[in-house]
């Protein structure tokens, strides 16, 4: 399994792989500001399934810290993306956020995250999808990061 994931941004850019190697992008967003995200993947041959994980990080120059933002994932290892996996990653993400949050110490909040897909094969054939697509806002707030991931001290009140 491989297939292209595409994350596009009006105020962030344009972002790309291929295949089933792993990519890192890093990306400066303006503070204060609402910035919408769409992400796209899709199979690179018919019934070939997508398997994308993205996962978006914060980073806090004081300690130096990485804030978990959003973790997108469908299928993965052996298991390809089908209908079940990703809406137990949709449910998941839902469980684990509080107030947009997956860690209250970082200072980006996710809004308006939704997904997708045109569907795939049937599920007698392994039931993979041929695309997955996810939309979502991030919401740089103005304060800056200080402690570390998760700790005791973060209110979710920011």
């Amino acid at each position: 399994m491989g297939g292209k994931v595409t994350l596009d941004s009006p105020s962030a850019g344009h972002f790309e792989q291929s295949g089933p190697q792993d990519a890192c992008f890093y990306v400066d967003l303006e503070v204060g500001l609402l910035h919408d995200f769409h992400l796209d993947s899709q199979e690179d041959r018919k019934g070939g399934g997508v398997v994308p994980h993205v996962r978006v990080a914060e980073y806090g120059p004081k300690g130096p810290y990485w804030y978990d933002i959003l973790d997108i994932a469908c299928g993965l290892g052996a298991r390809g993306c089908d209908l079940d996996s990703a809406r137990e990653w949709g449910n998941s993400w839902l469980a684990r956020r509080k107030r947009g949050r997956l860690d209250a110490c970082g200072s980006i909040v996710v809004s308006g995250l939704r997904w997708t897909t045109s569907g795939g094969e049937a599920a007698d054939k392994g039931g993979l999808l041929r695309d997955f697509e996810v939309q979502f806002a991030l919401d740089v707030k103005t304060f800056a990061t200080e402690f570390p991931p998760g700790a005791t001290e973060c209110s979710i009140g920011h």
